[in-house]
């Protein structure tokens, strides 16, 4: 089970900000990541989506577009996206 806590580093050791659900001597693998303060912002990330999206392109057999790419099959595409959206909709 992947699980994402935060931690501080002190005197050479991290130590969990919260209690860890973890067996005695259980092995884990870190990723280091820096605290960003995002003023709340994190918690309205869905993380489940994210890592889905992140497994999906990585079965890909060719990687993601990239932007330079998305801009060009867009560049015919009159208006903005927005207004694209709306009409498909419906004016909506």
């Amino acid at each position: 089970m992947r699980t994402r806590i935060e931690a501080i580093y002190e005197n050479g050791a991290l130590h969990p900000v919260e209690p860890l659900s973890l067996a005695e001597h259980e092995r884990v693998m870190i990723t280091i990541e820096p605290h960003i303060d995002l003023g709340g912002l994190y918690d309205l990330i869905d993380h489940t989506y994210h890592a889905q999206c992140k497994a999906e392109l990585a079965k890909r057999d060719k990687p993601a577009l990239t932007i330079k790419e998305i801009r060009e099959l867009l560049k015919n595409v009159e208006g903005s996206l927005s207004d694209l959206i709306i009409q498909q909709r419906g004016g909506h």
